[in-house]
């Protein structure tokens, strides 16, 4: 496996990582809807992306799959932004934004 593959995944499993934590802990709150919703998917394409790279890490839709897992990321990262008081949003932007870096390296 190359490199930008590796890092993609191990990115992508921390972003997996913080986007859980943020939901858990602002499930009760209407106005962080928005935001869980963007988590949620960031969820889905980040596994997804992950099991990709390790099967077929060179393919077009390894690459198309990067460039959307790229694209949630920097939306979900964009929603956290706007919660810059909350800890756990601010973890989740900061994990967002190095794996919307890397998978679109990976792409």
């Amino acid at each position: 496996m190359k490199v930008k593959h590796a890092k993609c995944i191990t990115e992508c499993k921390k972003c997996i990582i913080q986007c859980k934590k943020c939901c858990e802990s602002h499930k009760n709150k209407a106005k962080m809807k928005e935001c869980i919703k963007c988590c949620k998917c960031c969820i889905i394409l980040c596994k997804a992306m992950c099991e990709m790279c390790k099967c077929d890490p060179d393919g077009a839709m390894c690459k198309k799959l990067a460039k959307l897992c790229a694209a949630c990321c920097k939306k979900c990262m964009t929603h956290c932004a706007k919660h810059k008081d909350d800890k756990v949003c601010k973890a989740c932007h900061v994990a967002c934004k190095k794996c919307h870096t890397v998978c679109l390296k990976c792409c």
